[in-house]
C-alpha cells in the first residue's frame, strides 16, 4: 500500500528539460531573379541565382526569422502554446510516456544561430530511445515542420529569404556543450597547405589537388568526404568555403562558376571506372 502523499509526489515530479541544437541555414533568393513557380520547382531555376547562408550570417534577421517560427507553431492554434510535435508522435509507447513535449524554435549562441527543439521529458531515455526520439525529430525538420516552414518566405532587402532547419549532408543534432567542444577541436586541428601555382581558374582542378594533398596527408576518409560536400554545392563561391575547411590555400583564385550537376555527371563517371 502506498504511503499518503506518495501519488502526489510522483504527479509533481520534475519534469527534465533540455534542447536539442542543429546547423540553421537559409538562401536568399535575389528580387529579379525569383519567382515563387522557380522554387516550387528547383530544376526550373539557375543554382547561381541563389546564396546559401549560414547561423552566423542569419543573425541579422533574427527578429524576422523568430517571428517566422512562432507564426508556424501556432499554424493549426493561433494564439495558443506552441507547436508541441510528441502530439504527432506514433512511435514507441515507452518515448511517449516518458516525452511530455517537443517544441522547435531558433538559438542564438556566441553570435550564431542554431536550430533547436525543447524537450521535457518525464523520466531519463535510454540510448535507443534517444535514437528513435532523435529519428522521429529529424524526419520534421525534412519532411514535416521543417518543410512547411521551409516554403514561407521572409521578406529581406534586396531578395526573399527561406529558412533550412534540415540539410541534406551531414544533419545531426547536439547540444550546447558539444559546439565549444566542436570550436576547440576546429582551432587545434592543422590544415594541411595547398600551394597553386598561377591562376588556375577551374574549381575542378583544385578539388583534385586538394583531394590528392588530403591522401598524402593520410586522410583518406575526408578526401571522399570532400568529394559528397562539394557535389551538393550550388555555387563557387560556397564550393571554395567547403574547400577551405579542409586545406589551407595561400591565394585567393578566380574561379569559373559551375553548376553542381556537373560534378555529379563527373562522380557518376568516376565511379563506372571502379567497377
Amino acid at each position: 500500500m502506498k504511503e499518503i502523499g506518495t501519488e502526489q509526489e510522483e504527479t509533481e515530479r520534475e519534469v527534465i528539460e533540455t534542447e536539442l541544437l542543429s546547423t540553421l541555414t537559409g538562401r536568399i533568393f535575389p528580387d529579379e531573379d525569383y519567382s515563387e513557380e522557380d522554387y516550387s520547382e528547383p530544376e526550373n531555376f539557375d543554382p547561381e541565382c541563389k546564396e546559401l547562408v549560414d547561423g552566423a550570417a542569419l543573425v541579422k534577421y533574427e527578429d524576422a526569422i523568430r517571428k517566422l517560427v512562432d507564426q508556424n507553431n501556432q499554424m493549426r492554434d493561433p494564439g495558443k502554446t506552441p507547436c508541441n510535435l510528441m502530439e504527432y508522435f506514433s512511435g514507441s509507447d515507452t518515448v511517449k510516456r516518458k516525452v511530455e513535449s517537443a517544441v522547435i524554435s531558433i538559438k542564438k549562441i556566441d553570435g550564431v544561430l542554431y536550430g533547436c527543439t525543447t524537450l521535457k521529458l518525464r523520466e531519463s531515455l535510454d540510448e535507443k530511445e534517444w535514437c528513435e526520439l532523435k529519428e522521429y525529430m529529424e524526419g520534421q525538420y525534412s519532411d514535416g515542420w521543417g518543410e512547411h516552414i521551409g516554403r514561407r518566405e521572409i521578406p529581406i532587402d534586396g531578395g526573399t529569404l527561406y529558412l533550412q532547419f534540415w540539410q541534406y549532408y551531414d544533419f545531426h543534432f547536439f547540444h550546447k556543450e558539444e559546439i565549444c567542444v566542436r570550436e576547440a577541436v576546429e582551432e587545434d586541428r592543422r590544415l594541411p597547405r595547398l600551394r597553386l601555382q598561377g591562376h588556375e581558374g577551374n574549381i575542378f582542378s583544385i578539388l583534385v589537388k586538394v583531394r590528392q594533398l588530403l591522401v598524402q596527408n593520410g586522410q583518406e576518409q575526408e578526401a571522399e568526404e570532400l568529394l559528397d560536400r562539394i557535389g551538393e554545392s550550388v555555387s563557387y563561391g560556397q564550393a571554395l568555403g567547403i574547400l577551405g575547411k579542409y586545406v589551407e590555400m595561400e591565394q585567393d583564385l578566380p574561379v569559373q562558376g559551375f553548376r553542381s550537376r556537373e560534378l555529379g555527371d563527373k562522380k557518376d563517371r568516376k565511379n563506372e571506372e571502379c567497377r
